[in-house]
């Protein structure tokens, strides 16, 4: 509700800005149904440089939430004839009675209804008339909101980071009991394993966001069942950052003298593991999720 009532006076402060050139300060009546408003639109424009006196006038008007049309009727008639250089309204019956107003610049806030069918505006973008002001969500807008929000996320997630975990290949090695003809020596398997970032962006998001304390870098915890992970000796590696792909697979001072920009997009795990079993591995970190591969050994 406060976040509104600041957008209220900015819209109040830009259908003011003519009228500051003028010997006499603008005066704003402001309605509302809260106590605390005076406050905090007197703070606001405070906060904004404008001193109360010198640059506009300020008068308040609390009007109670619920009306019937003939107060409310009232009210609007009274108001008007106040002459107000703005005015700025809650979104209540007094609205509906200030349609037909046009030469009292008018700012609403929390309008409930579509203020292009109620006649308003003639248009969301440019109001085009002596009203303007911010609204809530109404049940016509809904459609057109959940397809604006559909398509901002999609295109959010276009750009996040996206980590895959891919097995290279697993080799088996010999130890020195199986080549002596010997009873069969201790199996040891070597696993190699490919994390590389497929998304626009690099993992810890923008630029910008690279030295906070919460971007926390790529870690792989690796977990075995019925085998022994012998190497690397930590079962937590720090893999670090990995770049995205929207700096541009290749780089250079022109179009003919090209350089691909290396594998900063990637990073290679070699494990050994002694015995049969199972292995699982978990890359990831808080930012961008985790994945789990699971290898057969």
């Amino acid at each position: 509700m406060k976040r509104r009532r600041v957008l209220a006076a900015g819209a109040a402060l830009l259908f003011a800005q003519r009228a500051f050139a003028q010997p006499k300060p603008p005066r704003i009546h402001w309605t509302s149904s809260f106590a605390y408003t005076p406050d905090l639109v007197r703070g606001l424009f405070k906060a904004r440089g404008r001193v109360e006196g010198r640059d506009l006038r300020l008068s308040f008007e609390n009007v109670p939430e619920m009306m019937t049309p003939e107060e409310a009727a009232a009210r609007a008639k009274r108001i008007v004839a106040l002459r107000p250089d703005i005015l700025v309204v809650e979104a209540n019956l007094i609205l509906g009675f200030l349609t037909n107003v046009r030469d009292i610049p008018i700012v609403f806030y929390n309008l409930a209804l579509d203020p292009v069918a109620w006649g308003l505006v003639e248009n969301l973008r440019r109001p085009g008339r002596n009203f303007t002001g911010t609204t809530l969500l109404y049940f016509e807008m809904l459609p057109k909101v959940c397809e604006q929000h559909s398509d901002a996320f999609l295109r959010v997630a276009s750009l996040v980071p996206r980590v895959v975990v891919e097995v290279v290949k697993t080799e088996n090695l010999v130890t020195p009991a199986a080549t002596k003809g010997q009873s069969a020596g201790v199996q040891f398997t070597r696993v190699e394993l490919r994390v590389a970032n497929r998304g626009y962006l690099s993992t810890y998001g923008l630029s910008s966001a690279k030295k906070l304390p919460f971007s926390e870098p790529l870690r792989a915890t690796f977990e075995a069942e019925g085998l022994k992970i012998t190497a690397p000796s930590e079962s937590v590696v720090e893999l670090g950052h990995l770049s995205g792909w929207g700096q541009g697979l290749y780089n250079g001072v022109n179009i003919f003298f090209p350089w691909t920009r290396g594998n900063v997009h990637e990073r290679f795990v070699t494990l050994v593991v002694e015995g049969k079993g199972k292995l699982r591995i978990r890359v990831g970190s808080a930012r961008v999720g985790f994945r789990t591969v699971e290898v057969a050994i």
